[in-house]
Formats: structure tokens, C-alpha cells, sequence
């Protein structure tokens, strides 16, 4: 249960409600012109069984507007719909994201959702002005309008639609399930596809959907996919006083996610795993040392037990530094020059790959990715988008743990909190570390993941602003409405 720390007067529930009605008017009013725009742009039979729905999908929005957000962000991050290919053809990455957009409108303009400015957001928006500034600038342009247009836009979006939008802490707890529940779709799909031999990358590595070539058809990015629900997973295992259902479903996300991690043979991803088990550690054991050792060791054993030296690319075949290390150290230096060549705004969004060939002195025949957040962003957006986000990252991570440790200052007192809340803040300190550690040698700089928990760590700042994480001495407590 939620706490607040006093008693709402008459007043202000009677305002509640009166602008619970206007919000529920004017997102029925906007979903509905947003599916009559849909079926002006698909118009084909399954747009003909989204409308006959459209009625319950309207009712389920206005009654829970937050579940919208959760639906776009789940489909769109873990690509369910090339996951399972009938999906594919509801087109529901364009359907859910107008009528998200649709429903951040009208809440906004009636009031229904409270607008909030932190410095984070400062830092983010910065980020994304020059980021959009230097599509003007890139050096291929259409390629960059395209990402900033398809990904970037409706990235930075949805951070201020959860954090503006998220009305209790429960919102929070309902996205953290439905992330496990993906993560168990996706891992299921990719411990298969090892068992049949299928979209395997030089013949051991998994990937998923190889002929979509998307996110899930390269196996570094199939793993920092499956890394964001392991968090939530094992932040479900291991909190105090937590349901059975949720300790049940956790233990089922982690044990599945783990295994399809391990199927990616993904060094970046095992070491963000790694970095994970070390948050829980230092959680649990309250020891720096211990929590190194720890880390340090799954690190080990996570190597060995993924077969890293099976693969022909990093493995024990290579001698030396190895192709696969020495590519990336050639991506490094290729993204310090393009940095070098744009000090201003970089190359432009989703322009790395685009330019490899003339910023390289070893040029293998193909393009290649930068494995790197830092050195991605560097390339893309300059020095300048370099600091903007690392400044960002840091900020969300000294926020993160503040509103933990005021869960543990509570927890210590004896007060009353939601564990499923507790389990949440955890996995967004634990999804920061394995997305640092990980994404050092991974690619998606501009992706789901960080926004998400950047979204996540400025909601639970809000509610614990508004009182509403615990229950503080001698007030009474009041659930929140």
C-alpha cells in the first residue's frame, strides 16, 4: 500500500474527480480521432477489428490512461511484434504510438497530469535540442531525420509521459511486471531459437528475427534487451516482505533472462550482468569488498559458463588482441575523429556506421557498430552531447540513490512502505549499473533503456517529494486516490 502524509481535504478530491471526467472526455475524444487518422493511413481488415475493439480499448485507457504508455514502451523496446509475426501486421508500433500521443495531449491540457521540471530534465532536454539541431548538420541527413523521426523523438517523449503521467507508485509496479513478463517472451523465443539451431551468429551466438534486422537480430543487442528486465527480476527475488506472486513471477523472469543472456555469448552483456549481481550484492551483503568479490566472480563464472572461448570472434581461436577486440578499438578511434572533424554537433544521429569507412585506417569491407555508448554519442552529437549525457547519467544515478536509501532509512525505522516499490527502486539502481557497464561496450546509447529508468528514477523522486513512498511518524495513513 502507498502512504501520503496527510489527509486530502473534500476540496481537492472533489477537483479530482471533476478533472478525472474532463481528462476521460477528452482522451475518449482523442483516441478516437487518432483511430480515424489510423485507418485514413492502414486501411485494411485489422484496422476494421482495432475499431470494432476500439470502444473497450478506450475504456481501459480512460480508466487506466497509464497502461497506453506501458503497451507502446513494452512493444516498441522488446520488438514484440517481429517477435511473433502476426503482430506484425496490426502495425501496433504506429497505433499505440499516436494514441499515446493522443493521451498525453488531452491529459495535459485538462489537467489530469501534473507537469514537473527537474535538472535531469534540463540536462535530457538539452541533449535532445542538440541532438535535433545536429540532424541539419549530418552528414547524412535523411538517415538521421529517419532515426530522430522512427526512435529518438518518441524516446526522450516517453520519459516525460511516465514521469508526468504515472498518478502512484503502483503505475511504477504494474510497468516493472509487464517489463518481467517481456523479458520472459523474448527469452523464451531466444532459448528456442539455441535448442532448433535458429538465427544463430557464427554458429553458437543467439539473435532473434535475423531476417527483420533489428535490435534482436544482433546478439549485443538482443542481450542488453534481455539485461533491462533482469533487474526488475531479481529486484522482485530479493525484497523484503514481497507477495508471493511477485517473488514467483521474478524468480521465473530471472531464471529465463539469465539463461538467454548466456545464449548470446555477449561479453558486454554478461559483464552488465555481472555488475548487476554486484548492486544485489552490496544490497544484501553491505560491504563494499564483498560486493566486488562478487561481482568480480559472477564476472568469472559467468564467462565460463556462457562459453565465451567457443566463439569465433573473441574466443580462444584469436590470438593476440583478437579481431573482435581489435575492432572495436578501430570504431573507438574512428568515432575521436568524426568528434575531431564535428566538434560542434558530431556526425549526426545514427551516422557512426554511415561514416565508418572514411574515418578509419582499417577498413574490413563492411561497416561496423561503435560498441560503445560514450564513444557513440561522442561521435554522434560531439563533446559537447558527451557531456550533456554523462552529466545525465550521473545525475539520475546520485537520484536513484537517494530515494533508496529513503526506503532503507525507512525500512530501518520500522515504517510501513510497498515492497513491490522497494523492488522497483532497486532494479532502476541495478538497471543504471548493468546499462554503465554494459553499454561501454554496446551500442544503443539512444535507446529504451536508460530513458526508461531516467523516466522511472524522476517519478519515484516526485512520490517521494509528495510523501507517497512511506509512511512517515504519526500522520495517518491515507492511500493514495
Amino acid at each position: 500500500m502507498m502512504f501520503v502524509t496527510e489527509r486530502a481535504p473534500a476540496e481537492s478530491w472533489e477537483q479530482r474527480r471533476r478533472e478525472t471526467i474532463r481528462a476521460q472526455l477528452a482522451i475518449g475524444v482523442g483516441v478516437s480521432l487518432a483511430i480515424g487518422a489510423l485507418w485514413m493511413e492502414i486501411p485494411s481488415l485489422y484496422m476494421i477489428l482495432g475499431i470494432a475493439f476500439a470502444p473497450i480499448a478506450i475504456v481501459t485507457v480512460l480508466r487506466m490512461p497509464f497502461i497506453l504508455y506501458v503497451s507502446f514502451i513494452s512493444l516498441s523496446f522488446f520488438r514484440l511484434h517481429e517477435i511473433y509475426t502476426p503482430l506484425s501486421d496490426l502495425h501496433l508500433p504506429l497505433v499505440l504510438a499516436m494514441l499515446s500521443i493522443s493521451a498525453l495531449v488531452a491529459l495535459l491540457v485538462t489537467g489530469w497530469a501534473k507537469p514537473f521540471w527537474r535538472p535531469e530534465f534540463t540536462v535530457l532536454s538539452l541533449l535532445a535540442a542538440l541532438a535535433t539541431v545536429g540532424i541539419a548538420l549530418a552528414i547524412d541527413r535523411p538517415v538521421a531525420w529517419a532515426f530522430w523521426t522512427d526512435s529518438f523523438s518518441k524516446v526522450v517523449l516517453m520519459v516525460f509521459a511516465i514521469a508526468w503521467c504515472a498518478r502512484a507508485p503502483r503505475d511504477l509496479v504494474l510497468t516493472s511486471n509487464m517489463f518481467i513478463l517481456c523479458g520472459i517472451f523474448v527469452g523464451a523465443v531466444a532459448l528456442w531459437n539455441q535448442v532448433h539451431g535458429i538465427s544463430l551468429v557464427e554458429g553458437t551466438r543467439v539473435a532473434i528475427a535475423r531476417n527483420e534486422h533489428g535490435v534482436l537480430s544482433d546478439p549485443n543487442d538482443l542481450a542488453l534487451v534481455l539485461l533491462f528486465p533482469m533487474s526488475f527480476s531479481l529486484a522482485n527475488v530479493t525484497a523484503p516482505r514481497i507477495g508471493f506472486v511477485a517473488r514467483l513471477l521474478g524468480a521465473v523472469g530471472a531464471t529465463t533472462v539469465f539463461f538467454a543472456i548466456l545464449a548470446t555469448q555477449s561479453r558486454g552483456g554478461l559483464l552488465g550482468l555481472a555488475a548487476v549481481a554486484a548492486v544485489f550484492g552490496a544490497r544484501l551483503f553491505k560491504s563494499r569488498a564483498v560486493a566486488l568479490s562478487i561481482g568480480a566472480g559472477a564476472a568469472s563464472a559467468l564467462f565460463a559458463i556462457a562459453n565465451i572461448a567457443s566463439r569465433i570472434s573473441g574466443g580462444e581461436a584469436e590470438e593476440g588482441i583478437g579481431d573482435s577486440a581489435q575492432g572495436r578499438i578501430d570504431a573507438w578511434w574512428a568515432a575521436v575523429r568524426m568528434a575531431e572533424t564535428h566538434p560542434f554537433t558530431g556526425v549526426g544521429l545514427n551516422n557512426f556506421s554511415e561514416n565508418f569507412f572514411f574515418y578509419t585506417d582499417n577498413w574490413n569491407g563492411h561497416d561496423t557498430a561503435v560498441h560503445s555508448i560514450w564513444f557513440g554519442v561522442l561521435a554522434e552529437t560531439g563533446p559537447i552531447g558527451l557531456g550533456l549525457y554523462v552529466t545525465m547519467v550521473v545525475m539520475v544515478v546520485r537520484r536513484a540513490m537517494e530515494v533508496l536509501n529513503e526506503l532503507d532509512t525507512a525500512k530501518r525505522a520500522g515504517l510501513k512502505f510497498d515492497p513491490e516499490i522497494y523492488a522497483v527502486a532497486q532494479a532502476v539502481l541495478a538497471g543504471l549499473a548493468g546499462f554503465i557497464v554494459s553499454g561501454s561496450f554496446l551500442t544503443q546509447a539512444f535507446a529504451w533503456p536508460i530513458f526508461v529508468l531516467i523516466a522511472f528514477t524522476m517519478a519515484l523522486t516526485r512520490f517521494s517529494e509528495l510523501g507517497m513512498l512511506c509512511e512517515t511518524p504519526g500522520s495517518p495513513a491515507t492511500p493514495q486516490p
